[in-house]
């Protein structure tokens, strides 16, 4: 079937993990400016994620590029 492009939108924000969308240095507490969606969903993370996450602070640094993972953050909340 054919998507319109409002639900190929909501399509690929689905199916995306969030990445760190700049250098995050250890201890770094995460603001939503740090992450964004990439797909496909491969990290532990997903798109919808992205408030829950805010304010957590990264065990280890974070390369630009990188999937977020459980083991790289702690809640700090």
């Amino acid at each position: 079937t054919d998507l319109l492009e409002e639900e190929q939108d909501t399509r690929n924000f689905a199916f995306a993990s969030l990445i760190a969308s700049r250098e995050l240095p250890h201890g770094h507490i995460i603001e939503s400016s740090d992450v964004e969606p990439r797909r496909p969903f491969v990290g532990d993370f997903s798109a919808r994620d992205a408030r829950v996450i805010v304010g957590y602070k990264t065990l280890k640094p974070i390369r630009k590029g990188e999937h977020l993972m459980r083991i790289h953050l702690c809640p700090s909340k």
